[in-house]
């Protein structure tokens, strides 16, 4: 029986098996996003759930650039396996405690922190992964249904944590969250990946200094990380304690918060495909603009309106946030090198709702590209290899320059090589590192 074209993809081993690993993960998150809270407010206060909500997001803060940098020296299947290990075993040791009835601020604060500890790592690496998973022809097709099991589970995953922890206890939600982080480990260390060269410089901290040097000369990009860290240090810690607790006091209990979530989920849903086709002048301000209906949010809980009032402001709330995100992603796509892009996202604050949108915008960039430049898409297999080889490097040790030169004489692309002043100059400057042809350039 022959399936669908657009489902090919999942012949694909690698690609399944990805897929696999983010379904899994994605629906253990969402459950645990109202399992956490109400676990905290079971046995604590309002002020108990900042700091633990707190110990779990200041890791991230400090160390995510970093992440960026061992993302972009370490092979990203390995860091992933080994992050979702550390986050099952923070999750499943927040459980034990609870169910044990020795949870206190400060054991379940430290076990969030190594969970952070984690997530720092993470969110990095899995950038581009989807490209080392999936073939260039099946590209879109895992895209598209990355997108959609990302887009179906933000919805039901807060759905079914409430109801677990409504009809059992958030340690249970919690015990399960970590079960699929273990799950995902298991996916995503099958994967068979072909080994690709990649060209790193001498040490992590010339890699931050290269990171930073990119970020702070685009005034642009500095404004608006600058207003993501204050959104992310103002608004989501007060989401996140005020919306669990005016639910438990005023709503009935964690299956209206999950409600919630939910429903916003559905708005991120609809935002994305809005985003896809509406173009706007300024990005960034119309991104900035598209926020606002989060201070409404918090209001309509400060009241609080009914269930179905707050149910309705989330859910422009999510609209928002998706198109926002969209227009934030791609104008870095269109104003920053590729070699810079990696690390400039490492110093912005986690503020998605529906990153699926981002890749989305990607690929139609990518296909604009190949219709104005017909010949980007006509590369022979070996020259598209090379120039993964140099776009979406993996440090495997020291690179071997023969190797590199050999490279070169079989693809007919320069390669730039780490040791090299041009290559140094090339990660500083302005502009995307190019590769073109022999004929073009005289090499």
């Amino acid at each position: 029986m022959r399936i669908p074209v657009s489902l090919e993809v999942l012949r694909e081993r690698n690609f399944a098996r990805y897929l696999a690993a983010v379904t899994v993960s994605t629906l253990g998150s969402g459950i645990s996003t109202v399992a956490l809270a109400f676990a905290v407010l079971g046995f604590g206060s309002a002020t108990d759930l900042g700091i633990v909500l707190l110990a779990r997001e200041i890791p991230v803060v400090i160390l995510l650039l970093l992440g960026g940098v061992f993302a972009d020296r370490i092979p990203r299947q390995r860091i992933l396996v080994g992050t979702d290990l550390v986050k099952g075993i923070a999750q499943v040791a927040t459980a034990v405690v609870l169910v044990s009835g020795n949870a206190h601020v400060w054991n379940v604060a430290l076990l969030q922190t190594l969970f952070g500890l984690a997530a720092a790592f993470s969110r990095p690496a899995t950038t581009g992964l989807i490209k080392e998973a999936a073939s260039d022809a099946r590209l879109q097709e895992g895209n598209a249904l990355l997108g959609l099991s990302s887009s179906v589970l933000s919805i039901a995953g807060p759905a079914i944590g409430a109801l677990i922890v409504a009809a059992g206890s958030p340690a249970w939600a919690l015990a399960i969250d970590g079960l699929t982080f273990f799950a995902s480990a298991s996916f995503i260390g099958s994967m068979r990946l072909v080994a690709m060269v990649r060209v790193a410089s001498a040490s992590v901290l010339s890699d931050l200094r290269d990171g930073w040097h990119e970020f702070v000369q685009r005034s642009w990009a500095v404004a608006m990380v600058v207003s993501f860290g204050l959104f992310q240090l103002t608004y989501f810690p007060a989401l996140l304690v005020l919306g669990p607790l005016v639910a438990k006091q005023h709503l009935g209990g964690a299956a209206a918060w999950g409600t919630i979530l939910a429903i916003e989920s559905a708005g991120s849903v609809l935002g994305g495909i809005v985003a896809l086709r509406l173009r706007v002048r300024r990005p960034l301000v119309a991104c900035e603009l598209l926020v606002l209906p989060a201070g409404l949010l918090l209001a309509s809980l400060a009241v609080p309106l009914p269930l179905v009032g707050l149910a309705a402001v989330s859910f422009v709330n999510g609209i928002g946030f998706a198109i926002g995100n969209t227009f934030w992603f791609t104008a870095l796509q269109r104003n920053v090198p590729e070699h810079a892009l990696s690390r400039i996202r490492g110093a912005q604050p986690d503020r998605l709702r529906a990153d699926w949108t981002h890749r989305h915008m990607a690929r139609n960039d990518r296909n604009a590209l190949r219709r104005r430049h017909p010949e980007h898409g006509g590369l022979r297999r070996r020259r598209t290899a090379a120039v993964r080889a140099t776009h979406h490097p993996q440090p495997i040790g020291t690179v071997d320059h023969g190797a590199l030169d050999r490279l070169h004489r079989s693809s007919g692309i320069p390669l730039p090589i780490s040791a090299s002043r041009r290559f140094r100059r090339s990660r500083s400057s302005r502009s995307p590192i190019c590769f073109s042809s022999p004929s073009s350039d005289g090499s």
